[in-house]
């Protein structure tokens, strides 16, 4: 699977790619960077572009929903002692209110 975003996102994309590849280390709740080859991040001109494994989905599945709370608890486990910067869960949404202010 592909990732592509604008190449003002590379610190975005960097991060969580390292991320991933921590947590998968760890052996942790993650859908792992591409495994076979460099997951990136990879900038091209005005885009960036990361590489990762496929994981098919299970959206809006009750037992997806229930796993979730004890999901992001162990996540937490195996990111406890990651040295990196932490991704703001704020600006995305940050980002869409300033989005939609706009219109």
């Amino acid at each position: 699977m592909a990732k592509v975003g604008a190449s003002s996102e590379l610190p975005r994309f960097t991060t969580e790619v390292e991320l991933a590849k921590h947590v998968h280390r760890r052996r942790g709740p993650v859908v792992p960077a591409q495994l076979r080859a460099d997951p990136g991040p990879h900038a091209y001109g005005e885009f960036v572009i990361s590489f990762w494994e496929y994981a098919p989905s299970e959206v809006g599945s009750e037992a997806l929903e229930l796993a979730a709370v004890p999901t992001y608890t162990e996540l937490r486990v195996h990111l406890a002692d990651f040295t990196g910067p932490l991704p703001s869960f704020s600006e995305p949404i940050e980002a869409c209110r300033e989005m939609l202010a706009r219109d």
